[in-house]
């Protein structure tokens, strides 16, 4: 596995998801089960790409190489390839 450098910032719940998208490089999701996802489409309006597990929900939200990313869930190691693509 290789490192794509960089830094990860935890900021904790946030009141204003816009001004912190505004700054981002990339939403990783890493809901194990997921109806829904108002945040990836935010972060995709925001032009972030979104790298998410290929669950039922963020599978039809997130397209696969188009808004984002998907990768295997349960596989850590497959979404961080994906952030370093």
């Amino acid at each position: 596995l290789r490192t794509c450098g960089g830094s990860v910032r935890f900021l904790g719940q946030q009141a204003d998801s816009r001004a912190i998208l505004a700054r981002a490089d990339v939403l990783l999701i890493t809901s194990s089960a997921e109806s829904f996802s108002l945040v990836a489409l935010e972060a995709m309006t925001a032009g972030v790409p979104v790298v998410a597990p290929r669950l039922a929900g963020l599978s039809e939200t997130v397209i696969d190489g188009e808004g984002g990313l998907l990768f295997t869930p349960g596989r850590p190691a497959d979404a961080a390839l994906k952030i370093c693509v």
